[in-house]
């Protein structure tokens, strides 16, 4: 039987991957301790369709749990999702913890893909990998071959995705049936806007909405808003992985992104379309900024169709009409 693991499969990926596999797949299992609160959303989008869902942090699994998983019929395809993802004002903010959390993370993940003897084991990373040299301008191209080092990422989540990548790397060696897939800025929903890890889109959106009540209708965008983000619909970074884990040997590591930024200053205007014209934006440059930009080089994204502008508006479209129905 063909079964699929997906660890972090509550949130905003996890869960729309989970939703596009029932029918390519005979089971299901989602790792997922629900530590940011999205597993209503992700049942809502499931609906009635069977889940296998372990409610628990991957690193302390109960021993009823592991044993449950071990099937040696099973075809496992493990898909390692979860970690502490978040805006960089947390992240800049939590440095040490969100190393020491996501490599902890990882590596008990690789543990149990070898544990279970998983046939195909895929590692959702980040371009936060690459170089931050590579990513001073907007209009920066990023290579995998050129880029990814000398390693010197921005932050410790790239550093942590970084040895999560090569601790993947040294525990299956050279095997084939073992892949990373770098994403850039993935927008969709469901989605965190309500807490302090909210990232860049629903939490501007989040803050647009609840202007609605107040007298002040000025949208804050922290920095210039000239900074650049390569965002992409999370239903091509499905695409992607199913992609991947219908070949019969993966490729070792994948990039997938769009080809061009779109700059915070821009994805705020394009918010104020969608209210009255009493809204206008003021930019905080006390606030961090990030990295200023980056998106894929050229051709270097196979997995999916070239991604347009207008795929990148209409998934902003779509997670401020998700929001605004939730947002009192």
């Amino acid at each position: 039987m063909k079964h699929l693991i997906v660890t972090g499969g509550l949130g905003m990926l996890g869960s729309n991957l989970v939703n596009a596999s029932f029918d390519l797949f005979d089971k299901i299992t989602v790792i997922d301790s629900n530590i940011r609160g999205m597993k209503q959303y992700a049942l809502e989008l499931w609906g009635a369709n069977n889940v296998n869902l372990i409610n628990q942090d991957l690193r302390y699994l109960s021993e009823e749990a592991i044993n449950n998983l071990k099937n040696s019929e099973d075809v496992i395809y493990f898909v390692h999702l979860a970690d502490v993802v978040a805006g960089i004002g947390y992240v800049f903010n939590n440095q040490f913890s969100i190393l020491e959390e996501n490599t902890s993370i990882d590596i008990a993940a690789f543990k149990l893909s070898k544990l279970l003897e998983a046939d195909k084991v895929l590692y959702a990373s980040t371009a936060c990998v690459f170089n931050q040299n590579s990513q001073r301008s907007i209009e920066s191209k990023i290579s995998i071959t050129k880029d990814l080092y000398p390693a010197y990422p921005e932050s410790t989540y790239g550093w942590a995705k970084l040895f999560g990548e090569i601790a993947l790397f040294n525990l299956y060696e050279e095997s084939d049936n073992v892949s990373v897939i770098y994403f850039h800025n993935l927008i969709g929903t469901p989605c965190d806007y309500w807490s302090e890890r909210s990232q860049m889109l629903p939490s501007l959106i989040n803050r647009l909405l609840s202007l609605r009540n107040q007298d002040s209708k000025v949208l804050t965008v922290w920095g210039s808003g000239k900074q650049g983000r390569a965002l992409m619909p999370v239903r091509l970074a499905v695409e992607s992985i199913l992609k991947l884990l219908d070949m019969e040997q993966m490729n070792k590591r994948n990039q997938v992104g769009p080809e061009f930024c779109t700059s915070v200053k821009d994805v705020a205007q394009i918010l104020l379309t969608y209210v009255s014209d009493e809204y206008s934006l003021d930019f905080d440059l006390t606030k961090p900024e990030g990295d200023i930009g980056r998106s894929v080089a050229e051709g270097e994204c196979v997995l999916v169709d070239k991604i347009r502008i207008e795929d990148v508006e209409n998934a902003i479209s779509d997670v401020y009409r998700w929001i605004d129905k939730r947002v009192v």
